[in-house]
């Protein structure tokens, strides 16, 4: 970790010392203070959280405001609980900083992994000329592991999933590690799945694993982590931090960190 900022080095994305502002390690510490007062958590079926986005580099950005907040928009998931055995999820990701709008719909499975089951949807908007601001697309799995995306009337095989691993969304992740936290820290062992990032794109070989434990300092106290890392083919690792409750406090990939904002089921 950071000697200066007491930041892990998966998300330690703070620039202060190169003159950055505002600084990202005094934000990321002031929402993981704001969310440390929610109560939430267990099988998440009909709840809503949101996820504020920081950039891990600043240069190129532009927030929704100017001043001291870092933030370049959010994600909500929404899960509405079709009946015992299946949960529907509403995610909906925007970026004011690309202008990128992404909606996705889709059922999983009620189990530890979320398993993707049924059709799905995806609904994107940008900033781009007219011929390229939307995709809209219906996507349906064989059994074969096939992954087709119709969209215009074209069916489009989008790849083939490994079906040997449990298949869920990327976006399902902030469910299914905490439920698998327990196990992959006391075994050591990686847990093999297969991931459909963004419902668009097939990642094979995928493990998630525990990483380590360590304390992030706030202020004059401090929350305890644990951490686990996410590989698959073709992503960029992740790393996910949860708190002693099992919420995913801080979750970062290569390009961005999402950080719970405020309270839970808004």
């Amino acid at each position: 970790m950071s000697e200066t900022t007491n930041l892990h080095w998966s998300f330690n994305h703070d620039r202060a010392g190169q003159g950055q502002s505002p600084d990202f390690a005094q934000q990321l510490r002031s929402l993981v203070k704001g969310t440390l007062t929610t109560t939430t958590s267990g099988d998440h079926g009909g709840e809503v959280t949101r996820y504020t986005i920081l950039p891990n580099f600043r240069r190129g950005y532009k927030g929704p405001a100017d001043g001291d907040d870092l933030s370049v928009g959010e994600v909500v998931i929404r899960r509405m609980v079709e009946d015992e055995n299946r949960l529907n999820y509403s995610v909906v990701y925007r970026n004011v900083a690309s202008g990128e709008l992404m909606d996705m719909q889709f059922t999983s499975n009620r189990d530890t992994f979320r398993t993707l089951t049924g059709t799905w949807s995806v609904q994107v908007e940008n900033c781009a000329g007219d011929g390229y601001k939307a995709f809209a697309c219906d996507g349906r799995l064989e059994e074969n592991g096939s992954v087709f995306l119709t969209t215009n009337g074209l069916d489009l095989q989008a790849g083939s999933a490994d079906l040997s691993a449990p298949l869920t969304c990327n976006w399902t992740l902030f469910d299914v590690i905490p439920a698998l936290a327990d196990g992959l820290r006391d075994s050591g062992e990686a847990q093999r799945l297969t991931i459909l990032e963004d419902l668009e794109k097939v990642r094979n070989n995928g493990q998630v694993r525990f990483l380590e434990s360590y304390d992030l300092q706030l202020d004059s106290d401090s929350v305890a982590l644990t951490g686990y890392a996410l590989i698959a083919e073709g992503m960029t690792p992740s790393y996910w931090w949860l708190d002693a409750r099992g919420r995913v406090l801080i979750a970062t990939t290569l390009y961005q960190t999402l950080i719970p904002t405020g309270g839970e089921n808004a």
